[in-house]
């Protein structure tokens, strides 16, 4: 007669044992569907609406399985964390401060991770934007000239990439700075970009290592090779002599549009060292969309 109706004594190991995911509850019009089972306990969803339960009790349990909020990837992974304050922030790779999603939240039920080839397009780029802004390059506006010759950027303060939340991939084999590590630098002059790079690398692999440069919506890739000019379609530049530590680069890029005042260069640098016997270790400023699911469960 219009009253509340409530489902009593619905044991969740008789749910398991369907030989249906999607079950009709007789004459109470609810849809029941069981999303997940992992470690013992059970996600279900009635009429939408999700929770957790631990199947061998049937009790519910306040929060999804802890595993769920921790997605293996680039640096150290991305975590979803509700903190005491009621938000559920979102935590980078090499981010301190979590970036907040939701405000007043009581409890994470249950939720689940997407890779980048089923996110909506606009939330695409708008992620881009916010993992380059993990570990920003600043141009100075002072000359310099993509000839090779580094001596006009001693003392200029670069970005380190030398630490291991910076290692994207191959972390199992990385052993340190020593081994694969790298500085950047930029300055704007003569209305280009002028980039430095210092790599270190105790096994330097001519045509094997490389360098990736991404810039707003441009890409390159540059193998290591030895001192000289080179030329590729929008970019000038120069390799160094190598040297004990590794090999250096000066690159000159075109200038992107102005960025909005709170807004970082769109300039992403990887180094991808390709040691004899290991896989390919990646170094970088900051994380890429492509990497979000380089490693699964």
């Amino acid at each position: 007669g219009g009253g509340t109706r409530v489902v009593q004594d619905l044991a969740v190991w008789d749910l398991v044992g369907g030989s249906k995911r999607l079950l009709a509850l007789g004459d109470l019009g609810a849809r029941l569907s069981i999303d997940a089972v992992f470690d013992g306990q059970i996600g279900i969803s009635i009429d939408g609406r999700s929770a957790w339960y631990d199947a061998a009790t049937g009790e519910r349990v306040p929060a999804g399985p802890e595993w769920d909020t921790h997605h293996f990837g680039p640096g150290d992974g991305f975590d979803v964390v509700l903190r005491p304050d009621g938000v559920l922030a979102l935590r980078l790779p090499m981010a301190d401060k979590g970036l907040p999603l939701f405000k007043g939240v009581e409890a994470l039920v249950a939720m689940s991770w997407i890779t980048s080839d089923r996110a909506d397009p606009e939330a695409l780029a708008q992620a881009e934007a916010l993992y380059k802004a993990v570990m920003p390059v600043f141009p100075v506006g002072e000359p310099a000239v993509a000839d090779g010759n580094l001596e006009e950027w001693r003392g200029a303060k670069a970005l380190a990439v030398d630490d291991a939340p910076c290692v994207m991939s191959g972390a199992e084999d990385w052993g340190g700075p020593r081994d694969s590590s790298f500085g950047v630098a930029a300055r704007v002059s003569g209305g280009r970009l002028v980039v430095a790079i210092r790599v270190r690398d105790d096994e330097l692999r001519r045509g094997e290592d490389r360098i990736e440069i991404e810039l707003g919506a441009r890409s390159w890739e540059i193998p290591i090779r030895d001192a000289g000019p080179l030329e590729t379609p929008g970019l000038r530049g120069a390799f160094a002599q190598a040297m004990d530590y590794g090999i250096g680069l000066e690159l000159s890029l075109p200038l992107p549009p102005p960025p909005e005042d709170t807004a970082p260069l769109p300039l992403v640098v990887r180094y991808l060292d390709a040691d004899e016997g290991e896989g390919l270790t990646t170094l970088a400023t900051a994380p890429s969309m492509r990497a979000l699911a380089i490693r699964t469960r």
